[in-house]
């Protein structure tokens, strides 16, 4: 009785070991949070649909910090309405209205039209920053948090793994960079 008990616990464990498992990716696990509910009205104006990773941040800024999956079918911006995905949830329409957070390979916009605070993690090849933001990242570069790291379809180039390389590039008017500078100091508090 006891060899008929061992044997058979060893075909079960062998029959355990054996058998394929399917392994879920992100964006089939359901998020951890809900995904904020989004009220803007919808108007007719284009709608981005934005795909994000099934996990939110806390404590980033003000309140949970989503970030992105997949590249959009266009670039995000201010102003920009977006409904967001994860996990077989979709949100209904946000606007993208502010600039929260600035580094070296990601950018940070609130997200207006939640039911609570929220933002979206962008990484800087799929946004369209305006005047201020592209002169802060192009000419404070490297003086921007370097975490996270670049998004993963951006890891096997070697230009993002440089640190003493800027990867990035923005149109900037030379005409502009006075103002811009002044902007900062003011901000910063550079001028007093």
């Amino acid at each position: 009785m006891p060899a008929e008990r061992k044997q058979n616990s060893q075909i079960r464990k062998a029959a355990r070991t054996n058998t394929p498992k399917k392994r879920r990716t992100d964006t089939d696990r359901p998020p951890l949070f809900p995904l904020p509910s989004l009220s803007i009205e919808d108007t007719g104006e284009p709608v981005i649909s934005i795909h994000v990773q099934p996990h939110a941040e806390i404590g980033n800024s003000r309140g949970l910090t989503w970030t992105m999956n997949e590249r959009p079918a266009e670039q995000l911006q201010k102003g920009r309405l977006i409904t967001m995905s994860a996990g077989g949830e979709v949100t209904g329409i946000g606007r993208l209205s502010a600039v929260m957070d600035l580094r070296r390979h990601w950018v940070t916009f609130a997200v207006s039209g939640a039911n609570l605070p929220c933002d979206i993690r962008v990484p800087i090849p799929w946004a369209i920053l305006e005047g201020l933001e592209s002169f802060t990242h192009q000419y404070h570069y490297f003086g921007l948090n370097n975490n996270p790291p670049p998004h993963t379809s951006f890891r096997d180039i070697p230009a993002f793994h440089d640190t003493n390389y800027n990867p990035y590039e923005f149109d900037i008017e030379d005409e502009d960079i006075a103002s811009y500078t002044r902007r900062i100091a003011d901000i910063t508090g550079a001028n007093q």
